[in-house]
């Protein structure tokens, strides 16, 4: 209930007995998002901390002391979240992968054979007239006939390299028109998403991008870039032979190669081919 005092001239209102609830922090936001779309991996702090390779302290002092706002866009393409929602929570919660077109956009402006302008309001329209541009709320809209949703996915291994478990994010999927992966003799159901860790293949892949891989692409193309595990370690990188083996190279120079020789050999296995990356 509102209750009113006059003080001389001005008139206040106060509040009283409302029990209003407190408004929800940017670390609760992201615990229950991660909880909600990563459900077979994160359930709680130490979860989270090990999801996201930060230390359980770290993790304690985001709580009580906020995310550091350095930390906040790396931590939402993690989860699969827009950043915007998680500091202030307004918004959309969860964010949709890049499309390969728009990907490939993004790689002809990096690149230098695309240019971009920016039109002011009373300039041409920049898109065509009788173009339309529709939207979706979720995945279920898309026309199955148009598009194919690939699931994002986490490795785990066990024993070794012998048995590798796909570990499925069934709340965020990656939307792809059919016909890219018909121009690209790609089939759907050999291709999986996963997130690339760490900074050792920058600049060709970033912290927590993500990729397309083909596991039906396991003979070596020197150059490219493939999920590879060995022993009891899983890596992206670009593979190339060498004398007796192969050479697991990293992109970014901060960071080692790794030479596999020998009786290595036998531990070394392809599990599939990058075939597209997003932001």
């Amino acid at each position: 209930m509102f209750t009113q005092e006059a003080t001389g001239r001005e008139t206040t209102y106060c509040l009283v007995g409302l029990g209003l609830p407190a408004m929800e922090s940017a670390f609760e936001r992201l615990l229950s998002a991660a909880r909600e779309l990563k459900p077979s991996l994160i359930a709680n702090k130490s979860d989270l901390a090990k999801y996201l390779n930060e230390s359980p302290q770290s993790i304690t002092n985001w709580q009580t002391r906020g995310i550091p706002k350095s930390k906040l866009l790396s931590v939402a393409r993690a989860i699969g979240i827009s950043a915007e929602w998680l500091e202030t929570g307004q918004g959309r919660m969860a964010v949709g992968g890049i499309s390969p077109e728009a990907d490939e956009i993004v790689a002809l402006l990096q690149s230098g054979k695309l240019t971009a302008s920016i039109r002011s309001p009373a300039s041409t329209p920049s898109i065509p007239a009788g173009a339309s541009i529709s939207t979706y709320e979720t995945v279920d809209e898309l026309d199955p006939d148009s598009y194919v949703l690939v699931d994002r996915y986490d490795v785990q291994l066990s024993a070794g390299c012998g048995n590798i478990q796909w570990v499925m994010n069934e709340k965020d999927p990656i939307s792809f028109r059919a016909r890219w992966f018909q121009q690209k003799r790609l089939n759907p159901g050999n291709c999986k998403a996963l997130y690339v860790r760490g900074r050792s293949m920058e600049p060709k892949l970033e912290d927590w991008d993500t990729v397309l891989i083909d596991t039906a692409q396991t003979d070596i193309v020197d150059g490219e870039i493939y999920a590879v595990c060995l022993e009891d370690e899983f890596f992206i990188k670009t593979v190339q032979r060498i004398a007796g083996g192969v050479l697991l190279k990293s992109e970014n120079p901060d960071f080692a190669n790794i030479e596999v020789t020998g009786e290595r050999m036998a531990t070394l296995c392809i599990i599939g081919k990058k075939v597209w990356r997003g932001g």
